[in-house]
């Protein structure tokens, strides 16, 4: 454990996010497994965990393109319909506001690293929105500040 911390230690911030990001996908597909094995009447969700996990996967490597529910249901070998009624099953929240989610903690990483500077508008597209004013929007509904702010803060040597 200690060697892991050590490493941890060692890795810029952007890695961090990264790693705690999968981290945290791994812990609730976990829990989401645990809790489906322990209740007969869900078992629908562990029916569709491999699917929805393969979705999750390509959303967090393919955050920048476009998705559709045509396409995320067909990775999932799914119909739209039961695919949508799965992800929020199993993720608890809409396809939507995953792929929101996942490219506001995405942004929240470029925010905080220091090697490359880039401006809010690049950090929009780099993170999958199509401008930085929804961008703005929808990083402080998520985060609760606007990402100037969160930057503001993050560069404060107290944070």
């Amino acid at each position: 454990v200690f060697m892991i911390e050590n490493e941890f230690e060692n890795m810029c911030e952007n890695s961090k996010y990264i790693i705690k990001s999968y981290l945290l996908l791994i812990i609730s597909l976990a829990v989401q497994y645990l809790d489906a094995c322990f209740k007969d009447a869900e078992l629908n969700k562990t029916t569709h965990l491999k699917s929805i996990e393969k979705t999750l996967i390509y959303i967090s490597e393919n955050i920048t393109e476009k998705f559709s529910l045509d396409d995320l249901a067909r990775i999932a070998n799914m119909g739209k319909t039961n695919y949508s009624l799965a992800f929020k099953e199993v993720t608890g929240m809409t396809v939507w506001a995953y792929i929101l989610n996942a490219g506001v903690e995405l942004a929240v990483s470029y925010l905080i690293e220091k090697k490359d500077n880039f401006n809010i508008t690049e950090i929009a597209h780099k993170c999958g929105f199509s401008d930085a004013a929804h961008f703005t929007k929808t990083f402080k509904k998520i985060r609760g500040s606007t990402p100037r702010s969160f930057k503001k803060e993050t560069e404060n040597p107290c944070f």
